[in-house]
């Protein structure tokens, strides 16, 4: 049971192979390239083959007949891979070299062994969000040049299109990024949480899905090469230096962002001892969420209203609203009220497009005398980027809302931690967007909750867990994960993070998981999650910031305070030890949630309270465990 806790797998992930192609450095990860750097500089984040389904779905590969031979500064790598699942079968053999120029190549010749439709299959090159605002050439096939720069603020739109190569600068060294075998374009992946942007193959303008036949070859490639002098590059740091936070000067920003938790299917079946310990989670807010199109949404409202009395939060309203709402609005207006239950906000919002005019309007009408002082929040029940492309009527809004989750394009753990970073340029762009109005992001779960880009039914498959589920919520790398995403996103008004209970929640509730065999969790289970979002609600912070930590992908830092206390939550976003240096301004207590510790905490809701406790120095050398959470406290006087 433990890797489970830890890692929410069976077995603890192994590490990737480093390679060198001259000056360059990289891993090879099954079957991709990923971080390629030039000394201290991240040039290239992922170079990629990807076959997704007519409903956007990715079909991941099963590799075998890996052969390597490297040397300290080349290398060559061939590979077959196999993707699977439905009516697709697709097999395709892989080259990557690296030679001691600076060049490296990756080849896939591939064959569908079946005919079916596909939305896209074919190479994918992610260069870093570290890009934004670099200034890069785009080489087009029609033989023309074109300087542009990567967006600064999220693209709602491809910012380059018809790219036979892409080239920016590090230092004076260029990094030039050629594709063969089909047309690319690129997409700013930040719109779904995503910290890169994405140049792939098949230009969206062209019609999907498409075909491909049984015995139709696909054979592309793509050339990353190094130009000029390396050593003008960044210099790269030690691998075996400590991880430095910055504690210097006091947490910064108006404490104005609510954080509450969304309430999960089953919520009138809680037991008390689970209700208990969600109150004691202390959720600003609880979403409840009612889909105003279908019936059952009285009856929802009904059997849960005793429950979210119990918890005593107000309720963030998530109302998923028919084209011509006024006459549903208006019923539940007065089913509301005959509950009397709190609301702190009404999200009037659908289930595919962008909230409208009509259903404001008609949401104000109906809804304001339930609760004079609540607000009234549109936008999108999926991703940023609906908002982004399709802006709402904000001059009728009080707030923006739109969802987030790390999963959308990658599924890895390198992924889920590395899609941090584009975090906080969402909340950056969705402040512009918002005209300066609160931004609410609700909720932010591990997975997608539903797909809003299918262009078929979603077919379930029996056995396996549902397309929303992952069974990584209830391990310690979800509570990493977690603590970075607070880091990042505390700049908005509202988050709402997970559920209540299940598999999709803080803790397992009263009932066990429908596939014990696929989510191992028991009843009674607390994950992980809860005691990070605990150890921030219950400090009930005045500031809070996020501290300046000079490797953000491998640790994750929030200051909190509160008078003259003081909380620092650190994160371990890596599977194995990082060491940390820290600069304290006086001695300090630290509690930490690791492997050691992790099975006292399924089992107890006071953790941070119960669990032992060290004396911390002003500077101190810390070591955190695989994903390990550390919670330091301090007072000045």
């Amino acid at each position: 049971m433990q890797p489970w806790r830890i890692y929410g797998s069976a077995v603890k992930p192994t590490m990737p192979l480093e390679l060198a192609a001259g000056a360059l450095r990289m891993i090879l990860d099954n079957g991709e390239i990923r971080y390629v750097r030039l000394g201290g500089a991240e040039v290239i984040r992922r170079v990629y083959v990807a076959v997704r389904d007519r409903n956007w779905r990715t079909i991941l590969p099963v590799f075998s007949g890996l052969k390597i031979e490297q040397s300290a500064d080349s290398f060559e790598i061939t590979f077959h891979a196999r993707h699977q699942s439905g009516s697709i079968d697709f097999e395709w053999d892989g080259r990557i070299s690296g030679e001691v120029t600076g060049q490296v190549r990756f080849e896939m010749n591939g064959r569908a062994n079946s005919t079916f439709m596909t939305n896209r299959t074919g190479f994918c090159v992610l260069h870093p969000s570290g890009c934004a605002g670099q200034a890069c050439l785009v080489e087009h096939y029609d033989g023309t040049d074109e300087e542009g720069k990567f967006p600064a603020d999220i693209a709602p739109h491809q910012p380059f299109r018809n790219i036979r190569a892409i080239c920016h600068m590090v230092g004076q060294a260029r990094i030039r990024v050629a594709m063969e075998g089909e047309i690319f374009e690129m997409e700013d992946q930040r719109n779904w949480s995503d910290g890169s942007f994405k140049t792939y193959c098949r230009p969206l303008e062209l019609p999907f899905p498409y075909e491909l036949r049984a015995g139709e070859e696909v054979s592309q490639s793509i050339t990353i090469q190094l130009e000029g002098d390396p050593t003008t590059a960044p210099a790269a740091r030690g691998k075996d230096s400590s991880i430095t936070v910055d504690l210097t000067g006091d947490a910064h920003g108006e404490w104005v962002a609510h954080v509450g938790i969304s309430v999960a299917e089953g919520f009138d079946q809680l037991d008390d001892k689970s209700l208990a310990q969600l109150r004691s989670l202390h959720p600003r807010h609880l979403r409840l969420e009612l889909d105003l199109t279908s019936g059952g949404w009285q009856e929802k409202l009904a059997s849960y209203r005793d429950n979210l009395k119990s918890i005593g939060a107000p309720i963030e309203a998530a109302l998923i609203c028919p084209d011509r709402p006024a006459g549903v609005l208006k019923e539940l207006a007065a089913t509301w009220e005959a509950h009397g239950l709190p609301v702190s906000r009404w999200l009037i919002l659908s289930r595919k497009s962008v909230t409208t005019r009509e259903q404001v309007n008609a949401a104000r009408e109906a809804l304001s005398p339930v609760e004079n002082r609540a607000l009234f929040g549109g936008g999108t029940d999926a991703d940023f980027v609906a908002v982004n492309r399709t802006h709402p009527p904000m001059e009728l809004l009080d707030l923006l809302t739109f969802s987030l989750n790390p999963q959308v394009h990658a599924f890895d753990d390198l992924s889920l931690m590395e899609n941090l970073e584009a975090q906080s340029a969402i909340i950056a762009s969705a402040v512009k967007l918002s005209r300066d109005c609160p931004v609410c992001v609700s909720p932010v779960t591990l997975k997608r909750r539903f797909n809003p880009d299918a262009t078929a039914p979603e077919e379930a498959q029996a056995g396996t867990l549902p397309a929303s589920v992952d069974p990584r919520q209830m391990s310690l790398l979800a509570a990493a994960w977690t603590a970075g995403s607070l880091a990042r996103l505390c700049r908005a008004d509202f988050l709402t993070f997970f559920e209540t209970h299940g598999w999709r929640g803080v803790l397992q509730g009263n009932s066990p998981p429908a596939l014990p065999g696929l989510f191992p969790a028991e009843p009674g289970d607390i994950f992980p999650v809860y005691h990070v979002l605990q150890a921030f609600l219950g400090f009930f912070p005045e500031h809070w910031s996020a501290p300046l930590v000079d490797r953000p992908l491998e640790l994750a830092a929030i200051r909190l305070q509160r008078g003259e206390r003081n909380r620092l939550l650190l994160a371990n976003l890596k599977p194995l030890p990082q060491r940390l240096r820290l600069n304290l301004p006086t001695e300090a207590t630290i509690t930490v949630l690791d492997g050691a510790t992790v099975d006292m905490a399924y089992r107890d809701a006071e953790f941070w309270v119960n669990a032992n406790s060290k004396r911390l120095g002003e500077t101190s050398e810390l070591e955190l465990s695989d994903y390990a959470i550390a919670s330091i406290d301090w007072s000045v006087t």
